[in-house]
Formats: C-alpha cells, structure tokens, sequence
C-alpha cells in the first residue's frame, strides 16, 4: 500500500468519526452494535479461529439449556485443560474489545452518567450477541432486566438493601398507593420501571381487604408493622386487652389470617416501640404523642429535688404534683407519664418498674429492702403510724402493699401490736431456745387442731420473758419463722396443726385482696407477677383462688385472662337473680334443653356493672357458672343447660344428642363433627373424664368400632 493510499484511508476514516460524533448516543450505539455484528459475521476475514468458535458456541449451548458452562465442563467438551479454556475465552474477549470500536467504553461512559440504559439491540439467544454479552460483561457491564449498567451485582445488591431499609423508615406502619410507592422509587432511585416494579413485588403486599392500599412485606416483622397500621387508626388509643378482637379484625383486613390467635394482636403490639402505655389498659401510637419536653426537664428537677431527701418515689405523686400542667399537654394519667418519663427522661433518675421512680446511681430497691432500710434507721424498731407516714403518704404505697411485705418479709417480725422490729436480736436464739414452745404446741395438738398463740405465750410466760420473748406477737412471728414448714401459721393469734389443709385457703384470700384492691380489670400478668414476687409464692395459687373462689371472676379466660372482683362491679344477690331468672325463662322455652351461651349473652337484658366495668362474655358465663341452677358445657363454655330440663353433667349432654340427633346410632367422625359446630370443643372429641366412664361401662351409651350406640333403646326424653 502507498503511502498515498494509507494517507487517504486516514482522511476517510477521521471523517468517518466526525461524522459518528454528529449522532446522537442512541444513533452512536446503534452503529457500534450493527457493525461489531456484522464484523464477526463476516467469514472473509474472521475475527475468532475456528477452536474459539468451538468453545464460544458450546457454552452458549449449555446457558440456553440452563446449565452452568463451567471451564472443567467445557474443558472436558473440547479435551484440553480448564486453563487453556479460560486462555481461550479471554482471547476471544480481548479481541472482540479491541474490535468493537470503543463500544464498551461508551456504555459505561453512559452508565455513569444514567446508571441504566435499555438494552434495544442484543438477544441473548443470538450466539452472536451472545459474544457481544459476554465481552461487555467481562468487562463489568452488565445486562440486568434487559438494562445495560456499569454497576456490579455487589453494588447493585448493596443498593437495593440501602433502598430496602429506606424504605422501611419511610413506610413502617403506613398504607400507600402503588402510584406513590413508584413516584417514590423515581425520586430515590435511578432504576428502571421493570426494577421499581421487583422491588415493589418484593417488598410490599396489598392489602387484602382495601385494594390499592399496600405495605410492607416484612415476613416475621408484618405482624409488628401491621399493629401499627392499625393502632393509627386510633387517635385516643385502644384497649389493647378490652378490644382484641375488633383490633385483630382490622388487622386481618389488610393481610388476611394474620391474627388468628386468642391475644395474638395484644402480644405482638406490646413489642412495637412505637405503641406506649397511655391509661390503664389504653396503649396509643406515638404518633399522636406530642412530647412536652421542657415540662418533662421541669419533673426531672423536681425529682432530683425530691431524692435528696428520699431515695424513691412512686409516679402517682408526680403525676398528682403537676396535673394541671400535665393535662394541658395532653398526658392524661400516671400511665402516660411514666412511659413520657422513661422514654424521654435523663440517665440520671431511674424508673425501674411502673409506678416506681428511683435515683439512677442507686439499685433498684425490693419493697422488703426498702422497709428494713428505714427501720434500721429509726433505731430498729417503728410503729405503724412512722410505716404509714413514710410509705403510703411519702412514697405512694397502697395500704395492701405495705401491710403485705410486714406479713411475708421474715427479716420483719412483729414486737407487739402495731409495733414492727428487726430480727437482728433474735437471730442467736437457736432451736433448743423453743423446744418448750414446740412441746406444748404438740401437746395441744393432740386435742384439737386449731389454737391461739395467745395460749401458748401466756402458759410460757415467764420462759418467754427470760430470752427476751416479751409479747404474744413477737412469739407468733418468731415461731412461723421456724416452724412454718411444721404448722400453718394463717394469721395471728391463729397455728393450725399439719392436718388442716389451710395455706391455700390463706392465699386465697391474698388474690382475692390484691385484685379487689385494684378497683378495676386486673391482668394475669399483674397478678401472677405479683404472686412471685411479693408473696413469694407459686403462681398456681392463681389457678386455686380462681376455682375455689366465689370472689373472684373471670373477665377474660386463658393465657392473657384477666379478672375483676364480684365487690367491684358490685355484684349481689339480687342481681344474681335477675339474670338467673331471664336464663331460666329462657332456657325453659327453647325446644332443646340446651342453648348456645353466646346466644343467650346477646339477647338477655344484663344489669348495670359499677365501677365503669362493662360485660364481657366470659363474665356472664362465671357468673352463671358459679350457679348450681345451669351447667355451662363445652371447652369455650358455650354451652348452657338448665339442669331441671334433664342435663345435668356433660355426659347427659353427649348422651341426649347421641339418642336425640342421631337416633341413638352415630358414627364417631360424624359426632365430632356436630359437637364442632355447636363449639363443644376444637375438634370435637369427648373430653377425657366422659371417656373413663365410657371405659368403664358407666355411661349411657356404648363405644363400638366407628360408632356410639345408646344404651336407652326408649330414647332421651326431657323434663
């Protein structure tokens, strides 16, 4: 070639570029890619050798089959080695790099500037654009949803998490639009459409019951965020406890199924930091929390003032001391200023345990601790005056709370009446100090099972005065100090022998007291806790005072249940027989002698509960329990019958629907069946004790293969 010639291509090719430079980047690539295309289809002049070819092809075969094309799989094709496989494909890369003309570096020149450019020019199932595809990616562009980017998978990954957790932030416990969802991807992403749509699929979900409304997806925090949602809905807060069900309805609007436990709705939300204690039983969302934050700095003063004298306060005085200012930032009680205080107050005071407030540098104080400590400083021993003075006047002590933790605390024994002392003097006494007490003790049993302290102090008079034993108090504590493993030591002067059962009928009466000293609904948590740890007893006491006590009723059954005392609601006989008399008049003219409970609790008039208490279902159904009138039947207590129509135990219940509904033949799967739909139990299997009888041959009908066969061939016939 002549220099002449060569000069020549040089002008044609740089007017060539200066026109390529007038095209718009759409136009520039669209050449770029034709003729890189038609450069390789060109088989005058190849660009790869014919082994190349060979390789590129066949892993092209394997991706459009799904398989992976690895270098040890295509290697093992062509009968050469892994490495000369990569050597290979590198080749052919390069080369094709070098002959694209710049094709490569003007994508990720674009990249950087729009991220994304859609792909209107390869087909990965073109082996020719197959090449292409593989030289771009090789040199990090990548075709993602058919979208040309210079960013890596690590980096498009990494983003998508960024987005992801903003989005969370953004959308936590909110409803919003599909068009809004989008507009806000525009706004804080450079993805395409087909990018925005995966994430919107991938991380939201649509309501169930309100279309077009979405939220966010969260798997094992959906039922969080959902509670959320829904406690928005309520300005003024919610019952959590009170007004489960309409709460979870609400909530499985919009994702269906997703509560479907009994307090399942109330165990999730009390997880979200979002949602705060507000009144007693009354939580709300934060976002209708105004925080006073200056006045909360005002109460902190005040309290650091307050502790340089005391070392704890309870928030009822707080609350009470600053009411009028509190009210007219909207915190309406005790409740909402602790959780105010706890959430936004300093680290320099402590709040340990609602209503308690205490000084941050000082550990949390038992009630037990706090009273030895002020005894001890009053010289060892107090009346009853100083104990009420300092803890319900100062601290904010219930009267219950106080009495209690004198009774149970061994390190506080009575010295006389209305007289509290230490232990600490007594402490040297040993057993053989009360061996006199102890024969004596023993000796009456022998005659009876219940006597005074009184008696035994006063028959050891002179004993007792000689080891400092100076009052039958004092002797009474001491002794169930000692002896209360041996003895039942109820409450002063009373000893009860071993044989006289009575330490539960004692607790009984403590539930009783702490929950009508409540004056309100009273949680099992509350009540359990207090068991633990200010009885120091087990909570099945709870379970006891609840079977065997006329005092005590059910507001809510279960897990989460909660109760109120019959003084409370001020329930009395005369009540008790207004509503036995409408459910017996009812009863009596329904043509089964039995009905559903749910039904009876909608129709009958109930009368008026004090206290602001409202019925429930699950009081109506102990209240009538608790008459000898009506069995209540069935798991979920849904069941009534007025025993005087014949149906007197469950087991009269399954015998007269064996006899009656089935004709006095029924198979097993079709009982449990009905007994499913009248909601005897979940799954309509007969409860344990109605099978022992069965096995015993006791009950009025027989168990025979898939069946029950009733043993009145005359049939049930009620009174």
């Amino acid at each position: 070639m002549t220099f002449l010639s060569i000069f020549y291509a040089s002008l044609v090719k740089l007017d060539e570029r200066h026109e390529f430079a007038k095209l718009t980047i759409e136009q520039q690539l669209d050449t770029l890619f034709i003729n890189l295309i038609e450069r390789m289809k060109d088989n005058t002049n190849p660009i790869f050798k014919e082994r190349t070819l060979e390789a590129l092809k066949y892993k092209h075969q394997l991706e459009l089959n799904g398989q992976k094309a690895t270098l040890e799989i295509i290697g093992q094709h062509m009968s050469v080695t892994r490495e000369r496989v990569r050597q290979i494909l590198n080749k052919a890369t390069n080369k094709l790099v070098y002959t694209s003309d710049g094709l490569t570096k003007l994508i990720r020149q674009i990249s950087d500037e729009k991220s994304y450019i859609k792909n209107e020019w390869l087909d990965f199932h073109d082996f020719y654009h197959f090449i292409i595809l593989e030289m771009l990616e090789t040199n990090n562009v990548y075709l993602v949803n058919n979208y040309f980017t210079n960013r890596s998978p690590q980096v498009r990954e990494e983003r998508w998490s960024q987005t992801k957790e903003l989005a969370k932030e953004t959308f936590w416990g909110e409803l919003t639009s599909y068009s809004d969802l989008m507009k806000w991807l525009v706004d804080n992403t450079v993805w395409p459409r087909k990018r925005m749509e995966e994430f919107v699929d991938e991380n939201f979900i649509e309501a169930s019951k309100r279309k077009g409304q979405y939220l966010l997806n969260l798997n094992i925090s959906t039922k969080v965020n959902l509670t959320d949602i829904v406690m928005k809905e309520f300005p003024e807060g919610a019952e959590i406890y009170q007004e489960e069900d309409k709460l979870s309805s609400i909530g499985n609007e919009l994702i269906a199924g997703t509560f479907n436990k009994k307090r399942d709705f109330s165990a999730v939300a009390l997880r979200s930091q979002n949602i705060y204690l507000w009144e007693r039983g009354t939580y709300i969302h934060t976002s209708f929390v105004n925080v006073p934050h200056p006045l909360l700095e005002k109460i902190e003063g005040y309290l650091l003032g307050v502790f340089e004298e005391r070392s704890s306060l309870n928030v009822t005085r707080v609350f009470k001391a600053f009411k009028s200012e509190l009210t007219e930032m909207s915190v309406p009680t005790e409740y909402a200023l602790y959780t105010l205080l706890r959430e936004f107050g300093t680290k320099k005071i402590y709040y340990p345990k609602y209503p308690l407030i205490t000084k941050e540098d000082e550990p949390f104080q038992y009630n037990a601790d706090r009273l030895r400590a002020f005894i001890q400083e009053q010289g060892g021993e107090v009346n009853t005056t100083q104990l009420q003075e300092e803890f319900i006047k100062k601290q904010g002590w219930k009267e219950f709370t106080l009495w209690h933790n004198l009774a149970n605390e061994e390190s506080i024994i009575r010295s006389a009446h209305a007289q509290y002392r230490l232990i600490d003097d007594y402490e040297t006494l040993t057993l053989e100090h009360y061996e006199p007490f102890l024969l004596y003790i023993e000796d009456m049993f022998q005659k009876m099972e219940f006597i005074s302290v009184h008696a035994v102090f006063e028959d050891n008079k002179v004993y007792s005065q000689s080891i400092n034993i100076y009052s039958d108090h004092l002797l009474y504590d001491l002794l169930k100090i000692h002896y209360g493993d041996k003895y039942e030591f109820i409450r002063y002067p009373h000893i009860l022998s071993s044989q006289t059962e009575m330490s539960d009928v004692s607790n009984r009466g403590i539930v009783e007291d702490f929950v009508k000293e409540n004056e309100s609904i009273v949680s099992r948590e509350e009540v359990i806790n207090f068991i633990t740890e200010s009885v120091g007893a087990h909570p099945k006491i709870l379970d006891f005072a609840l079977s065997f006590s006329d005092h005590l009723l059910y507001f809510t059954r279960g897990q989460y249940g909660e109760y109120v005392h019959y003084d409370v609601i001020g329930w009395n006989n005369d009540k008790q027989e207004e509503i036995e008399q409408q459910v017996s008049q009812y009863l009596q003219t329904v043509d089964k002698p039995y009905a559903s409970m749910e039904m009876i609790f909608s129709q009958s008039q109930k009368p008026k509960l004090e206290g602001g208490i409202v019925w429930s279902f699950d009081l109506f159904t102990d209240l009538l329990s608790k008459n000898e009138s009506f069995l209540i039947a069935g798991a979920f207590y849904k069941i009534i019958s007025l025993k005087s129509r014949g149906i007197k135990t469950e087991l009269d219940l399954i015998s007269y629907i064996i006899e009656e509904e089935f004709n006095g033949v029924v198979k097993k799967t079709e009982l449990y069946r009905y007994l499913i739909s009248i909601e005897y139990s979940s799954d309509g299997k007969l409860f344990q004790h109605v099978m022992d009888v069965l096995a015993k041959d006791e009950a009025p009908f027989y168990e025979v293969g898939d069946e029950f066969v009733s043993k009145n061939s005359k049939g049930w016939r009620s009174t």
